[in-house]
């Protein structure tokens, strides 16, 4: 069943000229396919461009632009991912500066964020040109860690930034606050932060909630606490999280994504709060959220 009314989060499509094109190296298509690609768009009037690294890979550095942050900020209507979840999350980091839309083509396994499948790519390739698609803007998270006062990290994520203890470390005790109030004291593997988009990864995994994207907020969940009475939050988007660590024979290291790490000090302060970027993610068949979530994830 869909919802009642069309998500809050979703906004009007327009026909796309000019795409950049970007991939992990492990999941890129072969060159054939990519030259599929580029006929693709010359027979059409379609503009496509690679990154350095998909142009590098599969040798076809004509197609990469002479700047790519230029032709990002000025000629490029939307971003086309070629991989799996994680390349789509990894770009979505990379390239979120430019408020560009993000279209996945599932080379990957999974493919939960993905738009489509290699098999019909050129017919979702002729949706996107004549507009015919939604656009779902995705809220990201903005994770900083301060020390002894002063700002040593920042970064935007998509899916969640975790407190996570490293292997063979003693048990970490985290006090957590929602702007100012002390929600917790959590002891034991660490702590995950996750945005509604994240609910359905690591914190699922976690034990937390399952959240519609289009429902702004973000999700507290402990990761493996010595305790029972220690459950998942949910608290407002608008909210200001704040994290230390308060075990001094602890370490504990910020994953960010599940790809990237940061290594935290003890009596750290790490903030958590709705980024200002957002993930404008393409959406092409009728199927909604639950859909999805029962085809792909096999759930219900």
């Amino acid at each position: 069943m869909k919802p009642s009314s069309q998500p809050t989060n979703q906004e009007t499509a327009k026909k796309i000229s000019s795409f950049f094109c970007t991939s992990h190296i492990l999941r890129a298509p072969d060159k054939t396919t990519l030259q599929l690609i580029l006929d693709w768009g010359k027979k059409n009037n379609v503009v496509l461009k690679f990154s350095k690294e998909l142009a590098s890979f599969s040798n076809m550095p004509e197609a990469a632009p002479e700047d790519e942050a230029i032709f990002l900020r000025e000629s490029a209507e939307m971003i086309l991912v070629f991989g799996g979840d994680g390349t789509i999350i990894s770009a979505v980091r990379n390239y979120a500066d430019y408020n560009l839309p993000f279209a996945g083509i599932n080379f990957g396994n999974l493919g939960f964020l993905t738009t489509a499948d290699p098999k019909n790519m050129l017919s979702v390739f002729e949706h996107l040109k004549n507009g015919i698609y939604c656009l779902e803007n995705r809220m990201m998270l903005n994770v900083s860690v301060k020390r002894e006062g002063e700002e040593v990290f920042s970064c935007d994520v998509l899916n969640e930034v975790a407190m996570q203890r490293l292997l063979l470390k003693k048990a970490a005790k985290i006090d957590v606050y929602i702007s100012g109030t002390h929600v917790s004291s959590y002891e034991g593997d660490g702590v995950i932060f996750a945005t509604p988009t994240g609910s359905t990864a690591y914190a699922l995994s976690a034990g937390g909630p399952i959240v519609p994207p289009w429902v702004n907020l973000i999700l507290i969940s402990p990761l493996n606490c010595h305790t029972l009475a220690v459950r998942s939050v949910l608290t407002s988007e608008d909210e200001i999280i704040t994290a230390t660590l308060e075990n001094p024979y602890s370490e504990l290291i910020l994953v960010l994504d599940g790809q990237k790490g940061y290594e935290l000090k003890t009596g750290d302060q790490v903030e958590v709060k709705k980024s200002k970027k957002n993930c404008r993610t393409v959406i092409t068949d009728n199927g909604n959220f639950f859909d999805i979530l029962r085809r792909k994830m096999g759930w219900g």
